[in-house]
Formats: C-alpha cells, structure tokens, sequence
C-alpha cells in the first residue's frame, strides 16, 4: 500500500465518526487536510527542484503529476467535511 491511498483512510476516519454526530471530528478533518496540502506543497517544490537541477526523468513527473492530485484530494475531503450541514447527518442516523 503506498503514502497516497493510505493516507486517504485517515480521512475516512475522522469523517465516520464526524457523520455519526460528534462535531468536533470536523476540525480533526480539518487539521489533517491543512497537514496534507502541507506536504503535498512541499513535494511539489522539491519535485520542481530536482527537475530543473538534474536531469529530467519520467519518474520526476510522474510524481509531480501524483502530487498535484494528492493536493486536489486533500482539497476535496475539505470540501466534504466542511459542506456536510446538520439536516444530512440527521439522515444518516434515522
């Protein structure tokens, strides 16, 4: 299992539990999402730097492209967590 999909499922988590009514899993989301898009800026940058150090290989932007992807995901759970309103998680408790 590699750092991306696994680091999805500590989202997945905090969102559980947040949807089964306990309110302050919304700011644990929040918290791992600004973690997330933290590191995944710092991949970026150093990505970035290889590329225009060294010689360019395929496997460089291969990882800016999954980077740029791991920060849309991060994103988007912010997104989820933060659009998700009372009426909804009343749903999914009846």
């Amino acid at each position: 299992m590699d750092v991306y999909s696994s680091h999805s499922y500590i989202f997945a988590i905090p969102l559980i539990i947040y949807s089964l009514g306990v309110d302050a899993f919304k700011y644990v989301m929040a918290a791992l999402c600004g973690l997330g898009l933290l590191i995944g800026m710092a991949v970026i940058f150093t990505t970035i730097l290889f590329i225009f150090t060294s010689t360019t290989s395929m496997i460089l932007y291969a990882l800016l492209c999954l980077s740029v992807l791991y920060i849309m995901s991060n994103i988007i759970w912010i997104f989820i967590t933060f659009s998700t309103s009372n009426k909804s998680k009343n749903t999914i408790l009846q």
